[in-house]
């Protein structure tokens, strides 16, 4: 796998999209309210404005099918349901999906600033008041779906070009270990083999891949002294 297509998987990961979600697909919201006539109200008003729709009664019935990858644009969460209620819902959601950008909505009948306060404060983007009021749900939807790709393409953007600063950087640092085992004529190559060997070594050790990409570029960098040392001293057939 290239660079660029290692940095286009995390890239879906990190946004939530499998291989048949792309970008210019439709946009997936999925409801989740034990109110029957509610998910019918806002499943049909999203649906005719052209959003695809899944509907759940219930919290776990929702974790249930997301925990196979489902992974939708935005999430319409009731706050009052039985058993499993709105708060819980979205914790769990978090923790069993890592969907940190994922936009989450609440849905909820009762004006209670403290509420809404804890929604917030758990991650939720905005609420919505009921009874639904159909020009409103799908402006809000609309605009939340389109804020959150936004943020999306814009962390992806970073991280690409952060990765691409990181990989210049290696090749001026090992072209400079290359002039410097080049002054050497009995160690040639020798500073890419040690930070080769010792990035191995910390993969077998169970060093995460930063961990080992900054151990390389340590072991590129070990013998950058010799490059103010003269080559008759370094190269010197005597004892030292």
């Amino acid at each position: 796998m290239s660079a660029e297509e290692k940095i286009e998987e995390e890239y879906k990961k990190f946004t939530g999209l499998s291989s048949d979600k792309d970008e210019g697909s439709t946009p997936w919201v999925m409801i989740v309210d034990d109110d029957i006539q509610n998910l019918r109200s806002a499943g049909s008003i999203l649906a005719e404005a052209g959003f695809k729709v899944s509907s759940f009664g219930d919290g776990s019935s929702f974790l249930d099918f997301v925990i196979d990858g489902n992974i939708p644009d935005l999430v319409l969460l009731d706050v009052m349901m039985p058993g499993m209620n709105g708060f819980e819902t979205l914790v769990k959601f978090r923790d069993l999906t890592g969907a940190e950008e994922i936009p989450v909505v609440f849905l909820t009948a009762v004006e209670d600033g403290e509420s809404e306060a804890k929604g917030l404060s758990l991650g939720a983007i905005d609420f919505i008041k009921k009874p639904i009021v159909p020009i409103v749900l799908v402006a809000r939807v609309k605009n939340l779906i389109e804020l959150g790709q936004l943020h999306r393409n814009l962390a992806y953007e970073v991280k690409r070009k952060t990765r691409e600063n990181e990989e210049l950087l290696l090749q001026v640092v090992q072209a400079m270990a290359d002039s410097i085992d080049a002054k050497d004529t009995y160690t040639n190559g020798h500073s890419r083999r040690v930070a080769e060997y010792s990035r191995e070594i910390a993969k077998r050790y169970g060093y995460d891949e930063d961990q080992q990409n900054e151990i390389y570029m340590i072991g590129i960098l070990h013998d950058v002294g010799k490059i103010g040392v003269p080559d008759e001293v370094i190269n010197k057939p005597a004892k030292l």
